[in-house]
This record gives structure tokens, sequence and C-alpha cells, in this order.
């Protein structure tokens, strides 16, 4: 993720830009994550709480959680990774904000 913008990535591409020790470890993000799942079945977890996640659902990783991939094989979808300083002037939101998720 770039400092300031927003990311649109499939998960396929995300597979192919991380080694899977990458994918598997836990991590603290800086940017808001929303996952659009669009085929399979798999898990992610967020703050140490597994969400299995199925087609047609949506995550949403905020700017301080910890998150960690359980990608299998046929989890497919869209990521969207857009960093705070991207949402914040243009919404009225700043980073502690996003934080706490009161918005």
């Amino acid at each position: 993720m770039t400092n300031v913008g927003v990311e649109v990535i499939t998960l396929r591409g995300l597979r192919a830009k991380l080694l899977d020790l990458e994918m598997g470890a836990p991590q603290r993000v800086d940017f808001l994550l929303l996952l659009l799942v669009e085929q399979g079945e798999g898990g992610h977890v967020v703050d140490f709480v597994t969400h299995l996640l199925h087609a047609a659902d949506v995550l949403l990783v905020r700017p301080g959680q910890v998150q960690q991939w359980r990608l299998d094989a046929g989890l497919e979808g869209l990521l969207v990774l857009v960093s705070p300083s991207a949402l914040g002037p243009s919404v009225g939101l700043n980073s502690a904000a996003l934080r706490s998720g009161a918005f």
C-alpha cells in the first residue's frame, strides 16, 4: 500500500505479490482494508478472532487492527486498501476515528 491513496487488487494478485510466509504472519495494518468476497470460502483473522468468509461477504479491517490471512486456494475477491490520509480530509475523519470505528 502506498502512503497516500487507494489501491484495488484481487486476492489472486495479492497472492502473486506476497510470499506464503508473509501472508500467514500477523500484521498490524495502518490502512483501511475492505475485502469483497466473490467466490469460495476461507477465513481472515482480525484482532485474533477468525471470521469465516463466503461468497458475497464483506470484511472491514480498520487501521491499527491486527490481521492474519487464512486464504484457501478457492477464495477469490477484491481488496480495496485506503490510506487514512486519503479519507480523512475529504470526510472529516482522523486516524483516531478510523481506529475506533466511529464512522
